[in-house]
């Protein structure tokens, strides 16, 4: 009797000083999916067993430079796994984890790429199409990342640069000067490029 009142005065202390914490925090971390080194073990399993063990090294010098949240890590996981699956050349994946370091050293997020993957897969575009697409976007990017740097420094302050980002490479895509989103967003004469007026502060 006294050994089982002994029990619950013990049991009773230890959730009063942060077992129940304790025990709610491993609920709720158990919920979340594997971590990010188990990813990009598993993205380096896929293409190892893919492309063989020299694509496998020559894309990890690629995603060993991204610094990427784990969810990010995942996506990139899927994205390599849709490539194989759908029967994408090993240049596919390689060029998209080049492009993706490209990315992740300027501060861009990866979201706008990956996607890019997956409309390009659900298309069924070639590789080479798929490629181009790829490399046309980083390259879109990188220069409205130069932009929306420059127009930072002049003073213009932007509600979401990664945004701006995505949405100065979609006009320079179409075929805008770098020097006309400059102008019009200086100027304040952005009636011809609307999504552009909705990033701005």
């Amino acid at each position: 009797m006294i050994r089982t009142r002994t029990r619950r005065v013990i049991l009773v202390s230890w959730l009063k000083s942060g077992g129940i914490a304790i025990c709610l925090l491993a609920a709720v971390f158990s919920l979340f999916p594997v971590n990010a080194s188990a990813s990009w073990s598993e993205i380096d399993e896929i293409l190892t067993e893919a492309y063989g063990a020299q694509l496998a090294r020559e894309c990890r010098d690629y995603y060993g430079t991204l610094k990427i949240p784990d969810d990010k890590v995942a996506a990139v996981r899927d994205s390599i796994a849709r490539l194989v699956e759908t029967g994408y050349p090993s240049g596919c994946p390689r060029e998209y984890l080049r492009l993706a370091a490209d990315l992740s050293k300027a501060g861009i997020d990866l979201d706008d790429l990956t996607n890019k993957i997956r409309e390009g897969i659900a298309k069924k575009v070639s590789p080479e199409r798929l490629n181009k697409v790829m490399k046309n976007r980083v390259e879109a990017l990188l220069e409205a990342r130069v932009i929306t740097l420059e127009l930072i420094e002049k003073g213009i302050k932007f509600l979401d640069r990664q945004m701006a980002y995505r949405v100065m490479a979609d006009y320079l895509l179409r075929g805008v000067s770098t020097e006309e989103l400059v102008t019009s967003v200086q100027d304040e004469k952005l009636s011809k490029f609307p999504a552009l007026e909705s990033v701005l502060q």
